[in-house]
C-alpha cells in the first residue's frame, strides 16, 4: 500500500513513517508522497519521496493518507480532500479544533464510506486496548499527562487532546459534562459520567500519561505509540478493523467544553 503524508513540520511526520517502515521492512505498505507545505524548508530530508507541491496532487497518488499538521484547525478540509476521493485517512491529534469541523469530517465519511480514523496514538496502545471498556464504572479516575495550555501550537488543544482522546477510549462517549479550572500552567478538568468521574490534569512539566485508580496505577506506553498508531491505521486502511471517528467527534466536544468551563470561569458545561 503507497501511503502519502500532508505535513512535515510535526515530528510525527517521520515518527509514523519510521513506525511503518520498520512494521513492514519487507515494503508491503510504505510512505510513497510527501506534501511539505507547512516546512518546505524541511523538504531537501526528503530523500526517496516523491514531493507533491499541492495535497490534492498527493490524495490522487496514493492508497491512503495520514494528515499530521501542527494545527487542528486545518486538519477538516485535507481530511474532507481525502475521504472525497475514497482514500483512507489517519488525522493526528488534534484531530480537530471545532466540533462543527469533527462532525464535517464525520457526515463525508459516512456519506463516501471512507474509513477515517487518528487521533493520540496512545490509545491504540496494547494497554489501553486491554483496559477499555473493561473498567469499573464506579468511583473516580485520574489520568494525567503532560500538556501547555499555552502553547503556540495551539493551546491545550495540541497534548491536551491526548487526554480527552484517553478519556473517550477508556471510559466512553457518555460522559454528561465537563468543568475546568486552570492554576497558573496548571489544568484540571473533572468530567462526570452517569456514576463515576474522571480528572485529567495535566502540566507543561515532561511526564508520562498516566491512568491512577483507587488501588492502581498505569503508566501508559507513549513511545511505542507510534507504531501502534500505525498498524490501527493500516488495519483501517484495509478494511480489517473500524475507524473510530465517531470517538473523535466525542473528544473535540469534550475538549469543547473543557476550554468552554475555563473560559466561564469553572462552570460544569455539558457535552
Amino acid at each position: 500500500m503507497r501511503l502519502g503524508v500532508i505535513g512535515l513540520r510535526s515530528r510525527h511526520a517521520n515518527f509514523f513513517r519510521n513506525a511503518i517502515s520498520t512494521q513492514f521492512p519487507g515494503g508491503e505498505h510504505t510512505v510513497t508522497h510527501i506534501c511539505g507545505l507547512d516546512a518546505p524548508e524541511l523538504l531537501p530530508s526528503c530523500r526517496g519521496l516523491t514531493v507533491c507541491r499541492q495535497p490534492q496532487e498527493l490524495i490522487r497518488s496514493v492508497d491512503a493518507v495520514a494528515i499530521v499538521l501542527r494545527d487542528g484547525g486545518q486538519h477538516a478540509e485535507l481530511a474532507e480532500l481525502c475521504l472525497k476521493e475514497k482514500k483512507p485517512v489517519f488525522v493526528d491529534k488534534p484531530f480537530t479544533h471545532a466540533v462543527e469541523d469533527a462532525l464535517r469530517i464525520q457526515k463525508t465519511a459516512l456519506q463516501t464510506g471512507t474509513p477515517c480514523t487518528g487521533g493520540s496514538t496512545i490509545c491504540f496502545t496494547q494497554e489501553v486496548r486491554h483496559l477499555a471498556g473493561k473498567l469499573p464504572c464506579q468511583g473516580s479516575y485520574t489520568l494525567s499527562y503532560q500538556a501547555d495550555p499555552f502553547s503556540p501550537f495551539g493551546g491545550w488543544h495540541f497534548y491536551g487532546s491526548h487526554l480527552t482522546d484517553l478519556c473517550v477510549t477508556l471510559f466512553g462517549r457518555g460522559w454528561q459534562s465537563a468543568a475546568a479550572q486552570l492554576q497558573g500552567s496548571k489544568l484540571r478538568a473533572v468530567v462526570h459520567y452517569p456514576r463515576f468521574s474522571v480528572s485529567l490534569r495535566s502540566s507543561p512539566v515532561k511526564q508520562p500519561p498516566v491512568l491512577q485508580m483507587d488501588d492502581r496505577s498505569y503508566v501508559l506506553d507513549d513511545q511505542g505509540c507510534y507504531q501502534a498508531g500505525m498498524v490501527h491505521f493500516l488495519s483501517v486502511a484495509e478494511g480489517a478493523a473500524l475507524g473510530r471517528v465517531g470517538e473523535l467527534v466525542s473528544s473535540v466536544r469534550l475538549m469543547d467544553a473543557i476550554l468552554t468551563s475555563l473560559r466561564e470561569g469553572g462552570r460544569p458545561c455539558p457535552g
